[in-house]
């Protein structure tokens, strides 16, 4: 066992991610490196594609059989778990780290009741007797908002809407008492009030057990009021980090610029909202030197040649030419 930094849940440092895909080896992350504290709320943004899923599935060990960690360290309180086996990261996956999808019914067994999912995770994990494991479930169906939590118990996941069924996911997880929860876009299929719901019940259980969470999202408004920290991903990359205040009023790098410029304003008489030219490249061709010079309306001769690392400034970190070369520290 190896020590790394103490106030951080998850440390992932330089990680690299493949699939084997029509005989050919995408790079679907690259030199990815992140760190999230105790007690921390971090999003993480991007277009779809850019990797974020993917970043979670690797943390927990569940990439699909074409793909695999190239290169990289992923360090839970202090340990490596990069080259755990299946056996050793059952006894994180749930207990340690939490994972709630953007579509519940795919979590979510049709053949089992609500009961019957409480009842084998507590079973497997905690040693709870059936009695026990009930008044858990009950007790945390009553929490997330599921009216009648006793006599729902025995229904099914189809018995009850998307927004509940996410509730109950939220719950399932829950009861394992997490250090961190990863919540990959868990309100993107849900109306603008279930999403609402959603998010004040995740930030208000996330302060009574004081985990952190890693909330991946594609809602920039989402993400600016959960989050702490925020870190921006493009083709596989990061290129910018900072506490959510500064990357909101003051981001640093092209793409960010473009993705909060591309928010619309609720105002007839503002400004059509800017549009990022381009589509996101192909990992197929992925381009050299900086992956996003192809749109980057900032491109320099320098950035289709050479690959920028990520350099730091108080506390802010960005991946771009435009700025001086300082190592981060984050």
């Amino acid at each position: 066992m190896r020590q790394h930094c103490g106030t951080c849940v998850l440390e992932i440092k330089q990680l690299s991610v493949q699939f084997h895909v029509n005989q050919t080896q995408l790079t679907v992350i690259r030199n990815l490196s992140l760190s999230i504290p105790d007690n921390t709320v971090m999003g993480l943004v991007g277009e779809s594609g850019s990797g974020k899923s993917v970043t979670a599935l690797s943390v927990l060990g569940l990439l699909p059989p074409n793909g695999h960690i190239e290169s990289g360290k992923i360090i839970w309180n202090g340990t490596e778990i990069q080259g755990f086996s299946d056996a050793d990261y059952r006894t994180i996956r749930g207990r340690d780290i939490g994972l709630v999808f953007q579509n519940p019914l795919a979590s979510l067994n049709p053949v089992f009741s609500i009961q019957d999912h409480f009842v084998e995770m507590l079973r497997l994990h905690f040693g709870h007797t059936r009695t026990q494991a009930i008044q858990e479930a009950e007790y945390w169906l009553d929490r997330v908002g599921i009216p009648d939590a006793h006599k729902r118990l025995r229904d099914y996941p189809h018995q009850f809407s998307l927004g509940m069924c996410q509730r109950i996911m939220i719950a399932l997880t829950l009861a394992m008492k997490p250090k961190l929860l990863i919540a990959d876009e868990p309100t993107a299929s849900l109306d603008v009030t279930i999403q609402v719901q959603i998010l004040e019940l995740l930030q208000d259980l996330r302060a009574e057990l004081g985990m952190s969470v890693l909330l991946i999202s594609h809602d920039l408004g989402v993400i600016a009021q959960q989050c702490d920290r925020v870190a921006v991903m493009y083709l596989g990359e990061l290129v910018e980090w900072a506490p959510a205040e500064t990357l909101f009023s003051n981001p640093k790098h092209p793409y960010t610029q473009a993705l909060l410029a591309s928010i619309p304003i609720p105002d007839p008489k503002a400004p059509k909202p800017q549009r990022l030219s381009g589509e996101l490249p192909s990992l197929y061709k992925r381009p050299a030197g900086c992956a996003f010079h192809t749109r980057c309306p900032q491109a320099m001769p320098v950035c289709k040649t050479s690959r920028p690392d990520l350099h730091s400034a108080v506390n802010h970190a960005v991946g771009c030419f435009l700025y001086p070369k300082e190592p981060a520290n984050q």
